[in-house]
This record gives structure tokens, C-alpha cells and sequence, in this order.
């Protein structure tokens, strides 16, 4: 499927409020409405014998199942509110999913920030330590 230039465009006005810097108030207007279908299939799965197997290989232990059933629980109450209410909620959650990430477990704890390039990554100057094969 080929996009056109306007809807390139209106997807990546769509992305704009998960990047880092933008306010939740300036970027958007109007927040779309959560998916039942969506949130009761991420619960569905999470007790598959695949994602439990998946998770116990991982992480050694069971998924946590209980917030994907704290989130269908969640998208059915905002069914129940006013639009004003429901999109509020649903701003609030975009804002606590986002700060969940830049708050949780990332790749800097275990990489640390290289300031200066490699000069001797490819450079092979100790032949002893490397055998020729060929």
C-alpha cells in the first residue's frame, strides 16, 4: 500500500506526542479513543502457553497478567465517561505510559556513553594475539 503525501503527513502528526519535548496540550486536541478488541487481546495473550514460556525463558518468572487486565478494565470505564472525561483519561494515560519509559530500566545503565571515537577497532597491530588461518 502506497501513501499519498496527506496521509504520510497526518501519520507523523500522529507520532508527534510520543516523542520526547512535546506537551501534551500543544500537540494534540483530540485523543483517539481506546480499542477493547485491542487491550482484551493483549490480555488474551498474555496467558498463551507461548508468552508464558516466552516470559518464564526471558525473565524467569510468569508474565504479569494483571495489568493487561488493569488496562481492558481501564479502556471499558472511558466507554462509560463523557468525551470531555475520556479524553482526559486517555491523556493521562499516553502521559503515564510516557513517563513509565523515560522512568524505567533502559540501555544506559548498562552501556556507558562513549565520548571519544575507538582509534584501534579495526586496527590490527598485535599479530600475535590474532593467528593467521589463511
Amino acid at each position: 500500500m502506497i501513501l499519498g503525501a496527506d496521509e504520510k503527513q497526518t501519520n507523523n502528526e500522529c507520532l508527534k506526542p510520543l516523542l520526547p519535548g512535546f506537551s501534551s496540550e500543544s500537540t494534540l486536541e483530540h485523543e483517539e479513543p481506546c480499542s477493547l478488541q485491542y487491550y482484551f487481546d493483549n490480555f488474551f495473550m498474555c496467558y498463551t502457553l507461548k508468552n508464558q514460556f516466552i516470559n518464564y525463558y526471558r525473565y524467569g518468572q510468569r508474565p504479569d497478567c494483571l495489568s493487561k487486565w488493569k488496562d481492558f478494565v481501564w479502556c471499558i470505564r472511558t466507554k462509560n465517561r463523557t468525551i470531555d472525561e475520556q479524553q482526559k483519561m486517555l491523556r493521562d494515560k499516553r502521559l503515564q505510559k510516557l513517563a513509565a519509559l523515560k522512568l524505567g530500566r533502559n540501555s544506559e545503565e548498562i552501556w556507558s556513553l562513549r565520548v571519544h571515537p575507538l582509534d584501534s577497532l579495526f586496527n590490527r597491530t598485535n599479530s600475535s594475539s590474532h593467528s593467521s588461518t589463511c
